[in-house]
């Protein structure tokens, strides 16, 4: 880990500055001695890297014709992404046609139980129906979620025209074993009217789940997380101070390009994880630069200082922020990791084989979803909410 030293200076005059190593020494301004020491202060408290590594590819629904990015479990395993279990990107592209069958979905009637979903759309418009007799549409960017409780049925897709772009995220969060499969299902839809965005000079960020500078992000989890949305124009500056009760953070470039102190680079699709277990480094911070860049080696330690590339191997420009000519567009894990056994098959997340076992077997003798409508939920007749 990179260590900044910060000598004592309580002798020093007032003809004092900090040099290189951090210590003051004379010279004929003092101002910049008290600069340097902030910055030094500043640079002890940031999040520590602990290793950058890149998304795989990944076919969810098992369909070839289906792939996506998937930066967890997929670069980091869901232990280490904890509280998180999956990221999926998938796009940008091109729809063929939006369906006109009602009860058509290009991902069909499938189950869930054991984590909150959200599908995070950037571009395109997003489609759903659920067991709860849910029936929604949505336009990008804007988000579904489902905290599936003691488990949902659910299917998605076909919603955007012929020739609109989709891109966007599936992510998974795990659910505490004293919550998980227990109660009702929770769902929600945010258009993008009602998606939070903070913006600042440089940039800006969707705020899709936790609090960020007095804006709420809609997903509901049950375990407590800060998920954002982030693009920064080149020159920008992001910093963010992260609760003090969470001890992991996750950052993905979808878009652009990145590097950290010592000349590591963040490329699109690179994941980087942050040690965020020191209560005395909590501060996570961001700066953009103007060099196009590539990928960078995985993994030695250091302190976290981003910077964003202009120009970009960005698998589409427009993500970003209007007027950019590169810069970096990621999304920004953040929570407080369960540490508890996963027992993950297909769409299942559970504490044991038991449990998992129990599933299967209710699927089996017709029994999942416990919670439904009285209708049939898969056949559209206009009973739906």
């Amino acid at each position: 880990t990179n260590t900044t030293n910060t000598t004592n200076t309580t002798n020093a005059t007032d003809d004092t500055r900090l040099d290189l190593s951090g210590s003051c020494t004379p010279t004929s301004d003092n101002t910049e001695c008290l600069e340097a020491s902030k910055e030094a202060e500043a640079m002890a408290r940031t999040l520590a890297v602990m290793a950058v590594r890149t998304a795989s590819v990944a076919y969810p629904t098992g369909d070839k014709s289906f792939q996506v990015m998937q930066a967890f479990p997929g670069a980091f395993k869901a232990e280490e992404a904890d509280p998180f279990l999956m990221c999926d990107e998938f796009g940008p592209k091109v729809s063929a046609g939006k369906e006109k069958d009602p009860n058509r979905f290009p991902v069909g009637w499938h189950p869930h139980a054991g984590q909150d979903v959200v599908t995070y759309l950037i571009k395109g418009t997003g489609r759903h129906a659920d067991s709860l007799g849910n029936r929604d549409t949505f336009s990008a960017p804007g988000m579904q979620w489902m905290s599936t409780g003691s488990g949902v049925e659910h299917a998605e897709g076909g919603g955007s025209p012929k020739g609109e772009e989709n891109h966007g995220f599936q992510i998974w969060v795990n659910v505490p074993a004293s919550e998980k499969l227990r109660g009702h299902p929770r769902y929600g839809t945010i258009p993008s009217k009602k998606m939070p965005v903070v913006t600042f000079e440089g940039g800006h960020a969707r705020v899709l789940a936790g609090p960020y500078l007095g804006a709420q992000g809609p997903f509901a989890t049950v375990q407590p997380i800060q998920m954002f949305d982030v693009t920064l124009e080149p020159g920008a500056t992001f910093k963010h101070e992260l609760p003090a009760e969470f001890d992991n953070c996750l950052l993905y470039a979808y878009n652009g390009s990145a590097v950290l102190p010592g000349g590591r680079v963040l490329a699109a699709r690179d994941v980087a994880r942050f040690d965020a277990s020191d209560p005395e480094r909590r501060l996570l911070a961001l700066t953009a630069a103007d060099a196009l860049l590539a990928s960078g080696d995985d993994g030695s330690d250091g302190s976290l200082a981003v910077t964003a590339a202009a120009g970009g191997a960005a698998p589409n420009d427009d993500d970003q922020a209007p007027g950019m000519a590169g810069g970096v567009s990621f999304m920004l894990f953040a929570g407080k990791r369960l540490n508890e056994p996963i027992v993950w098959r297909g769409p299942f997340v559970t504490n044991t084989n038991e449990q998992l076992q129990k599933l299967y077997l209710d699927i089996r003798h017709g029994k999942f979803p416990p919670k439904r409508v009285q209708w049939d939920y898969r056949n559209y007749n206009g009973q739906d909410k």
